[in-house]
């Protein structure tokens, strides 16, 4: 999902998409049915024509299958950030995905402005940096964290989410 909505992001047109099972490298190549995989994305990559038809649970513009729920029936792709629903079709779970030209891998205005909106937060980040480091510097070592430390160097996000989550006790080998 990781390398197709990456591939998505800069302007490749994903034509297929595929889970395969290995640990060690290598080992995705052992097995008959990764060989087979591998040799079909091969065509596939080569070959101009080529359009996979989703399944009904895949998205219907990228062929992923991983969604974030939004509450009744709206979804959106992890994969190619488009939004659509889910619905019920001849007793079959589907989704219903739409094109939206302004996400973040729509069309060039959209990806221009999401460049400078990435631009914008590694300015924010470097302004940051400093005290981003205090605060992560102790995540290095094992041992325990404790709270009032944070709240020294973090005077104006005490009570945020992002303080909560920076400020997690936490004790090693857990």
């Amino acid at each position: 999902m990781a390398l197709a909505s990456s591939a998505s992001s800069l302007g490749f047109r994903v034509k297929d998409q595929v889970t395969v099972y290995a640990a060690l490298p290598g080992e995705v190549f052992l097995g008959d049915k990764n060989k087979e995989i591998a040799a079909h994305i091969g065509k596939v990559l080569l070959d101009s024509t080529y359009a996979r038809k989703p399944k009904a649970y895949e998205c219907s513009l990228c062929c992923g299958n991983a969604f974030k729920f939004l509450g009744d029936d709206r979804v959106e792709c992890l994969t190619c950030h488009n939004p659509g629903k889910i619905k019920w079709q001849d007793g079959r779970l589907c989704m219903e995905m739409v094109s939206d030209p302004h996400n973040i891998l729509g069309d060039l205005e959209a990806r221009l402005a999401h460049r400078a909106w990435l631009m914008g937060m590694k300015e924010k980040f470097m302004e940051k940096k400093k005290i981003l480091k205090e605060i992560t510097v102790g995540y290095l070592k094992e041992g325990k964290w404790v709270h009032e430390e944070r709240r020294e160097l973090m005077p104006d996000m005490v009570g945020t989410d992002l303080f909560d989550q920076f400020t997690l006790v936490w004790r090693g080998n857990v």
